[in-house]
């Protein structure tokens, strides 16, 4: 198994952590459609996450009348229904289901 080292300079201590474990950090544009851009007061602002579920989980904090409504989610203009691990510079959007005509 492979380790990667994490040193704290201040306390002069270190830890070490699985390479597995690890959650890189994107900062992913965030678009909000409907009534969630209502709800957040934004149309979109950026966020760091390490992939999809920590994003909605940091969305729901802030506002949490977001958890009571159905969120169709797309990475990069690609609806997606699993989590998904954020990379640098993916735009997210979030919106209110819909139905075709």
């Amino acid at each position: 198994m492979q380790f990667r080292l994490n040193l704290r300079i201040n306390t002069g201590s270190f830890l070490l952590f699985p390479i597995s474990d690890l959650y890189l950090n994107a900062m992913a544009k965030v678009l909000f459609f409907g009534e969630l851009k209502d709800i957040s007061g934004h149309a979109e602002l950026e966020l760091t996450a390490g992939d999809l579920n920590a994003l909605m989980c940091c969305l729901y904090e802030k506002w949490p009348d977001l958890k009571s409504k159905t969120i169709l989610k797309a990475i990069n203009q690609t609806v997606v229904e699993e989590n998904s691990v954020l990379h640098a510079a993916d735009e997210v959007a979030l919106m209110p289901p819909f139905s075709g005509g």
